[in-house]
């Protein structure tokens, strides 16, 4: 019984030690670590949308994640996978860039601050926009950025 019991707490320890070495268990990354991932992520983002494919697009995004522009409220990664298809079914994105002014990383959530332009079609009408984004990123159990929340607006160039 007392060997069982040795066993048993050993078994514990050991799971516990191992933890790190356990793929479900993220590692701490630094914040030039967190950068670049979200560097790639965002990169990644733009290939799937610029891909045309509404669901790639959704898995970069969080369960309960919200986009907000004018005009426009989506809750949830599955609307955000309808929204998607349907938008891709009829119309589709050229280019995309993003150009990030300010990147904060807080742990497991970074907050983007900056300007992007899209061009595209809605249907057989062709559209371009710039506007200011801020992005909320969430890392989630096995350490990969999502987006959590986009909020965007118009862009108003500084005046000359």
């Amino acid at each position: 019984m007392k060997a069982r019991m040795v066993s048993g707490v050993m078994l514990v320890l050991a799971a516990g030690c191992g933890a790190a070495e356990n793929p479900a268990m993220r590692a701490e990354v630094s914040e030039a670590q967190a950068l670049a991932q979200l560097t790639q992520r965002r990169a990644d983002y733009v290939d799937a949308v610029t891909g045309n494919d509404g669901n790639a697009v959704a898995s970069f995004w969080t369960a309960d994640a919200s986009i907000r522009e004018p005009g426009l409220s989506v809750d949830g990664e599955r609307a955000i996978a309808k929204r998607a298809t349907d938008f891709f079914a009829k119309g589709k994105v050229s280019a995309l860039e993003f150009r990030p002014e300010k990147v904060f990383v807080h742990g497991d959530a970074a907050y983007e601050f900056g300007v992007f332009d899209e061009s595209g079609t809605d249907g057989t009408t062709p559209f371009s926009v710039q506007n200011n984004y801020v992005l909320k990123w969430q890392r989630d159990q096995r350490g990969d950025w999502r987006l959590a929340m986009l909020v965007t607006g118009p862009h108003n160039a500084p005046a000359q």
